[in-house]
């Protein structure tokens, strides 16, 4: 399959040499619909195949903590909780309107898309904020105050972690710490108040890439074993309401739970590690839109196809009466030009997937979920050595 490398900025300037006094920001919007619209033609394109790794941090659960009802601030004892880890920057520029705002800090060191801020440590104005949208060199992130330049904004590696004293208590996650000896919550603590308690914050809800379209696999490096995906939180509520178990060997399961204040689709997985590990998995990436010039389509796709669907749809765009370059009959032509390139990359696309030649392995999978070829298998009967 052949590999392109025009970029946005060749695009848009052969559309507009086609469909003339087109805007540049409309010529764009053209470009990124097709490109969606390609995308979405194919569930799954073979070329957008990508892999990550799924860290586990160990529990953290050094001194004792106290809380009260209708809180979210949880506050330590001998807890030296860290603060500024991940993330240590400032806004130069402050912060001067609410809402979505676009800030540059310092440094974009530490800055992903699940980052959650606490910014103006030590001040009136102080608050949690989440990264909605990550930039080359700034992020858009949700504020409720206005903040003076030169503000810090700070992460902690326990920001996005799950705080739990005990088993019959919710599980709650931690928004921000705040100092060496409290942290914030997601939401208040409902139930009466504890003193000196033990506590553990671990990662219990994890967010994949920020890029997957559909997830196809995820293994646990450890024991070998694949991790159950899409397991529904009704049947992890019914055999674990309290998420009590400890172990996932041989099988961990990943339950679907939407989005968190990011935007970010989260999972749990259960049962939750104790320890540190890691699970590798794999899933199609959904391709990004096309934003700076030098952004360039997916490279197994011919990025004609982008110009011709782009040129079809602004010759039917009317921005006069007598608009010289409104042309239905050539935007007809352009139209088929698309289609026929489409059916190109989707033939390529087919032959590249070879979908009739994969193995249905998950056949052998019995009702009590063992999978019998690899416990069968003598290279790996020794990862495991009974059933639960």
């Amino acid at each position: 399959m052949a590999y392109y490398t025009d970029d946005l900025f060749h695009l848009r300037g052969r559309v507009i040499a086609s469909r003339p006094q087109a805007p540049p920001d409309m010529v764009d919007s053209a470009i990124n619909d097709r490109l969606r619209q390609l995308l979405d033609h194919r569930t799954y394109w073979a070329d957008l195949l990508t892999f990550g790794v799924l860290s586990f941090p160990n529990p953290y659960g050094i001194g004792t903590v106290s809380v009260a009802t209708g809180a979210t601030t949880v506050t330590g004892v001998g807890t030296g909780w860290p603060v500024s880890d991940v993330v240590s920057t400032s806004i130069p520029s402050g912060v001067d309107e609410f809402g979505y705002v676009e800030v540059t800090p310092a440094s974009m060191a530490g800055i992903t898309e699940n980052s959650i801020f606490y910014v103006d440590s030590g001040t009136s104005q102080a608050e949690i904020v989440p990264v909605v949208e990550l930039r080359h060199v700034s992020f858009i992130g949700k504020f409720a105050k206005t903040h003076a330049p030169g503000c810090t904004a700070t992460q902690s590696s326990l920001a996005n972690l799950q705080f739990r004293l005990l088993t019959s208590t919710p599980i709650f996650t931690v928004a921000a710490v705040t100092s060496a000896a409290t942290l914030e919550l997601t939401v208040p603590w409902g139930g009466p108040p504890q003193t000196a308690m033990g506590y553990s914050i671990k990662l219990m809800y994890p967010m994949l890439a920020s890029n997957i379209k559909a997830l196809i696999g995820m293994k646990d490096e450890q024991t070998g074993f694949p991790v159950v995906l899409h397991t529904p939180v009704e049947e992890a509520d019914r055999r674990d309401p309290r998420r009590a178990l400890v172990s996932g060997d041989p099988y961990f399961n990943l339950v679907d739970l939407g989005a968190n204040a990011q935007g970010n689709l989260i999972y749990e997985m259960w049962p939750a590690p104790t320890t540190a590990r890691q699970f590798s998995y794999c899933f199609w990436q959904q391709w990004p839109d096309l934003v700076r010039d030098t952004d360039r389509p997916p490279p197994f796709i011919n990025p004609s196809l982008l110009y011709y669907g782009a040129t079809a749809d602004l010759k039917m765009m009317r921005t006069s009466r007598d608009d010289p370059y409104y042309d239905p009959i050539a935007s007809k032509y352009y139209e088929g030009r698309f289609e026929q390139a489409l059916n190109d990359a989707k033939n390529a696309n087919e032959a590249k997937r070879l979908e009739a030649m994969r193995n249905p392995w998950w056949q052998s999978m019995l009702p009590q979920n063992i999978d019998q070829m690899q416990l069968l298998d003598p290279a790996v009967s020794t990862f495991w050595s009974g059933l639960y």
